[in-house]
């Protein structure tokens, strides 16, 4: 089928033909062309800058349409180059916010002290980033509320002079982060052709295993801190972990359908998740009621390492995300197959087909399993 469009005026600048001669396989598509090309003119006539536009532009277009060639921006500035990757960023509200910090307060900032306020982007160099990635490592959490009174700079001026040496540092998976965060900009620059920076700047490993980082709660632990609380939507919280094995970043994003007759958890179009293998189906357990939450996610999970560290012992490594570690551990001792509970859990697994919508085991399979809970 083919699909033909003559370019809108306001986007002939951009595009090198005056009419989109394309073939399409369905309406779908044809509808996704059209989407594609109402977004590219929204921000045709937007207040953007004209170099803004042309990267916006290019980024929504350049999959089925000729774009014209963009040229490097010599000597642009950090600060134009993370507005531009910050308005193309099409992520959660959460991460959007996380990115926001990070690359308008604090890469700034971490600039500012290993080289000069906001440099041009090509004279960033490798050294600059590893200077950046070592101080990375140094900063203290962010959930310190003392601290969130403090300027960036004034943070990594007394985190370098020793002064939170009595504080956790961020977690090895937040450096990491802000480290593939730099990495994602400078790969933007690269793709649209519109500035260069260097991406040689290392992950850092952890020093422990997996395995070791968190402990599984004991069945008669979850009791005791649900019989500690009278807030039934905490209670709730915990019960669908234990029962579900999901992660917090994925609990607001499921819906609850009926596949082969089974009441399940279906994440198979949602939104930004961890990984690929994490778009799945989980059977709901006779044992789960209809939960809503009015609080925060975020919110109920601090709850529930609250409620631990006040009623158990030894909590140093038990979290809310223990009861993930438990719904695993409980599956395994009772006698589910190790491909069966990686479905479950999302993660990637032997018997897993390449599909996004199609796994392994049928979804009677996956219920017998989360049955034996």
């Amino acid at each position: 089928m083919k699909y033909r469009k003559r370019v809108p005026k306001k986007l002939l600048q951009y595009i090198n033909k005056k009419e989109i001669v394309k073939t399409i396989a369905s309406e779908n598509e044809k509808a996704q062309i059209e989407r594609k090309l109402s977004s590219a003119l929204a921000i045709a006539s937007s207040s953007l800058s004209e170099l803004s536009k042309q990267a916006l532009i290019q980024e929504e277009l350049q999959a089925f349409i000729p774009i014209r060639k963009q040229v490097v921006k010599e000597g642009m500035k950090y600060s134009e180059a993370a507005k531009i990757y910050l308005q193309q960023s099409e992520v959660s509200i959460r991460e959007y916010k996380s990115r926001e910090y990070f690359f308008r307060e604090l890469l700034p900032a971490l600039l500012k002290y290993v080289y000069e306020d906001d440099p041009i982007v090509e004279n960033i160099t490798p050294q600059h980033l590893n200077e950046i990635a070592m101080i990375i490592q140094k900063l203290p959490s962010r959930n310190y509320v003392n601290l969130k009174r403090l300027s960036s700079e004034d943070v990594i001026k007394k985190a370098l002079a020793g002064e939170f040496s009595d504080m956790k540092t961020l977690h090895v998976d937040t450096v990491n982060k802000h480290i593939k965060r730099i990495r994602s900009l400078a790969h933007y620059g690269f793709r649209t052709g519109l500035f260069t920076m260097s991406t040689a700047i290392p992950t850092v490993k952890h020093h422990y295993s997996a395995r070791d980082e968190r402990q599984a709660l004991q069945i008669d632990e979850i009791e005791k801190i649900c019989n500690a609380t009278r807030n039934q939507e905490v209670k709730d919280f915990i019960m669908l972990v234990r029962y579900t094995g999901m992660r917090t970043s994925e609990i607001g994003k499921y819906k609850l359908k009926v596949i082969d007759g089974i009441e399940c958890f279906d994440l198979r179009d949602a939104e930004s998740l961890k990984t690929k293998s994490s778009f799945r189906v989980i059977p709901k357990h006779p044992k789960l009621s209809n939960a809503k939450f009015t609080y925060t996610l975020e919110h109920l999970s601090r709850q529930v390492k609250i409620l631990i560290d006040a009623n158990l012992e030894n909590t140093e490594k038990k979290t809310g995300y223990s009861l993930r570690h438990t719904f695993a551990s409980e599956l395994i001792k009772k006698g589910a197959s190790p491909d069966i509970v990686a479905e479950l859990l999302g993660h990637k697994h032997i018997g897993m087909t390449l599909s996004r919508y199609a796994k392994g085991f049928s979804v009677q399979q996956l219920y017998s399993a989360i049955c034996l809970l």
